[in-house]
């Protein structure tokens, strides 16, 4: 079973048919000020996809939120790689 998963997980991504991008108010901060944010279908985001938040990419069993000026990128195997933005404390 072990070498099953090994190769599935190390074949390179190949993404479904991409779906049109929507754009939505989505609250990170504060409630009284959402955000536009861009809303992607993650089964049709390409390798080396980049996205720039905010933004919410959606699936059918999870969703990953990308904070304003995180970065994101979808690596050769599928996953989105995530890099937070420096964020002062208050």
């Amino acid at each position: 079973m072990e070498d099953a998963i090994a190769r599935w997980l190390s074949q390179p991504w190949t993404p479904f048919e991409a779906a049109p991008e929507r754009r939505r108010p989505v609250v990170f901060d504060d409630p009284e000020r959402p955000l536009e944010a861009r809303i992607l279908w993650r089964p049709g985001l390409a390798a080396g996809t980049e996205i720039v938040g905010p933004a919410v990419v959606e699936e059918s069993n999870s969703t990953t939120l990308i904070g304003p000026n995180d970065h994101a990128v979808v690596n050769e195997s599928g996953h989105i790689i995530v890099t937070l933005a420096r964020r002062d404390s208050l």
